[in-house]
């Protein structure tokens, strides 16, 4: 899993709490970090977790261009911006799937199972 969030310390404690649930997680500090991990020799990653703000390249940004690079991939947003703040970033919270900052470490690891079983049964 690639965790994208701009702010170091929500990435760390994100990174952590996905990891001690039993997950591989890789972090990035803004789209453009995303897309480089991605592009490594070992970018095996089943869901991308990406805040919708961030510097460089925001959340609905990574998920466009990973839609044409990567359509397999889940792509689960995070943010702790009103509704009209996210829609000014391109993304309709109302379509995606979306976990509203503040989140308890049970609503996150709840949204990614749920992400991760979704994709699965999608899988023929």
């Amino acid at each position: 899993m690639l965790i994208v969030e701009d702010e170091s310390a929500v990435r760390e404690l994100v990174a952590d709490i996905l990891a001690s649930a039993g997950y591989a997680v890789r972090e990035a500090g803004n789209g453009i970090e995303a897309l480089a991990v991605l592009a490594g020799q070992d970018s095996a990653v089943d869901l991308v977790l990406t805040d919708v703000v961030m510097p460089e390249m925001n959340g609905p940004s990574l998920a466009a261009e990973l839609a044409a690079r990567c359509p397999e991939i889940p792509v689960l947003f995070m943010s702790g911006y009103a509704d009209d703040q996210i829609l000014s970033q391109g993304l309709d919270a109302r379509s995606r799937p979306l976990l509203n900052k503040p989140f308890s470490g049970h609503e996150l690891r709840r949204a990614v199972r749920t992400m991760l079983e979704a994709q699965r049964d999608r899988r023929p």
